[in-house]
């Protein structure tokens, strides 16, 4: 259908309207240019041509592929390999598809010139000429209006893959439940602007200090990666003041934004819209908050609440479809082009801001954000600084440290070091510590000894089905045991013995027996030519606490005794 006079090409998708609405016979030609947005002559061409072809209904042209349908429709078009005919052209022109090139404009942000100059690379490889650069800018721009057409917000083109980094705080309250009652919290929510991923972290208060250790989570857990700028509105945390174009930074959070290598820009006053990320990730963090309500009914530690919080993140807000148009999520952006681009931390300072000067109690235990922490009980009636860092709690005296703890904010337990205790305290905490069955088995596992922590469990599983007193009995009895293997020298015979009592009823096992069975074992063993008393004789041991327990002998009338009752 081409000639010298009309050299222009269709898009596969008009040629399929104009048949769509022209074979039907009951739209007039000039209707059907209207509707396709082509000359009267264009559209009466092509419906020739279909007719020519034997096309009768438009069932048939739709099933056809794009370069079939073109080479059908313009027998005398050039095929290219990398040409994707998708719009208006000319013959002997290299085709681009526009919509693919603003789709990588967008994912890569690259600018209109990055992408004519790689548009122009790739027709010098097919031998075509280019568009001029108007023609192309023009298709171009058209095809981005259409990408962001449905959303409603767009990629702001001023952001830079790993440059940048947003930060807010949600609007609304949350009163979790913690271990030690209901906490009222906010959402911190962190983004890096040229992706959109986020992060939201719990905190429970609008300080500088919690803001500080949002941050340092933030960067832990996007792998130590940190940007080069960190844009904020103007709360009192991040600015004192802020008049026309002089802004005074908050100092505290300066002095840790530039320990990280970040330069804080504020935002303009009553312009949230220069950190339109963030205001929309706000946004979509208390949404989600609003749908998995019931989530956050359950007692726990902020840091937990802050995990999960930052799962659903993940799972509904980066991991889901980003543009409509584009089948890219936030973390594929993120890990593809935000991380490589931005700044590797080996280290992340710790934020101490002011010290908070506490009085030392009579208990040695100082209670910090809902949980207590131990010093040095010669401190006692004593002032010192308490510092909260992003991950500890540091207690100093004159500026000499003297107590470092985890923090474990609103847990209501307490943290307690053995060498912040007096000798007598340590000597109650030992003891309190044997007579804990969780101890005992702990031990068990850590000498790795399958058989010596299956007598244990079921002995104490029984002690406490029988209840009362026996569950005390139960943990005196494994100590016993544990206690033996640790001294005998056949710890694959102690092993056996604990094996061969848990075969007997639950009432004969006990240290005695495990004994009894050890020496039967030993003394079925091939002469040893080490020196002995002649007799195998097993030796007396002794607990932590000095005290003799048990002596195992070969007297079998303590052997029938112990069958009768429980040690």
């Amino acid at each position: 259908m081409q000639n010298k006079t009309d050299k222009r090409l269709l898009e596969p998708k008009v040629i399929r309207l104009i048949c769509s609405l022209g074979l039907s016979g009951d739209i007039a030609t000039r209707k059907v240019a209207c509707r396709a947005k082509v000359s009267h002559n264009s559209a009466r061409k092509i419906l020739a041509t279909a007719v020519k072809l034997g096309f009768i209904s438009a069932a048939e042209i739709n099933a056809l592929p794009d370069s079939q349908l073109l080479g059908m429709f313009y027998p005398d078009l050039k095929p290219s390999e990398y040409a994707i005919p998708n719009t208006v052209g000319r013959q002997n022109k290299y085709i681009p598809d526009f919509q693919s090139y603003a789709a990588l404009m967008v994912e890569k942000r690259l600018n209109q010139d990055q992408i004519y100059a790689k548009y122009k690379n790739e027709a010098a490889r097919t031998d075509g000429e280019p568009f001029s650069r108007s023609y192309f800018y023009r298709r171009l721009k058209e095809e981005l209006r259409e990408l962001t057409a449905q959303d409603d917000y767009y990629f702001a083109q001023d952001f830079a893959y790993g440059q940048y980094m947003q930060i807010d705080f949600s609007g609304a309250k949350y009163n979790l439940p913690t271990f030690n009652g209901k906490v009222k919290c906010w959402m911190c929510v962190i983004v890096w602007p040229a992706s959109y991923y986020a992060f939201s972290y719990f905190v429970t208060s609008q300080s500088t200090a919690e803001s500080c250790r949002a941050v340092a989570a933030c960067i832990r857990y996007c792998k130590n990666h940190a940007p080069m700028l960190m844009c904020s509105d103007n709360a009192k945390c991040w600015v004192t003041d802020h008049r026309h174009r002089d802004a005074l930074i908050n100092e505290g959070f300066e002095n840790y934004m530039f320990r990280l290598g970040i330069c804080v820009e504020p935002a303009p006053p009553r312009r949230p819209q220069r950190k339109s990320a963030c205001e929309y990730s706000v946004l979509l963090c208390e949404r989600l908050m609003e749908r998995h309500r019931s989530d956050f009914t359950t007692k726990k530690t902020l840091l937990e609440h802050s995990k999960h919080l930052m799962e659903l993140v993940e799972e509904e807000i980066n991991q889901g479809p980003f543009r409509k148009s584009i089948d890219k999520s936030r973390s594929y952006l993120f890990n593809t082009y935000e991380l490589p681009a931005s700044r590797m931390l080996t280290d992340i300072p710790q934020y101490e801001g002011e010290p908070k000067i506490m009085t030392v109690p009579r208990s040695y235990l100082l209670e910090i954000e809902g949980h207590r922490y131990s010093v040095p009980y010669i401190y006692i009636k004593k002032q010192v600084e308490v510092y909260l860092t992003n991950d500890f709690v540091i207690v100093k005296d004159q500026g000499v440290e003297i107590a470092r703890h985890l923090r474990q904010d609103n847990d209501g337990g307490k943290t307690v070091e053995q060498k912040h205790m007096p000798e007598e305290h340590k000597q109650i905490a030992a003891d309190a510590a044997l007579n804990n069955a969780e101890f005992v088995l702990q031990q068990c596992k850590q000498l790795g000894d399958d058989n010596l922590y299956t007598f244990c469990l079921k002995r104490i599983e029984y002690g406490r089905q029988r209840g009362g007193g026996n569950v005390a009995n139960a943990i005196r009895s494994c100590r016993g045991v544990v206690n033996f293997y640790n001294k005998q020298v056949h710890k694959n015979l102690v092993s056996q013995a604990c094996k061969k009592v848990l075969q007997m009823p639950p009432r004969c096992w006990n240290t005695h027996l495990v004994q009894d069975a050890y020496i039967k074992l030993t003394n079925s063993l091939p002469p040893n030519p080490t020196p002995t008393t002649g007799k195998h004789k097993a030796e007396a041991f002794v607990d932590t606490q000095g005290n003799s327990f048990y002596k195992a002998t070969r007297q079998s009338t303590r052997a029938s005794a112990a069958n009768a009752q429980d040690d």
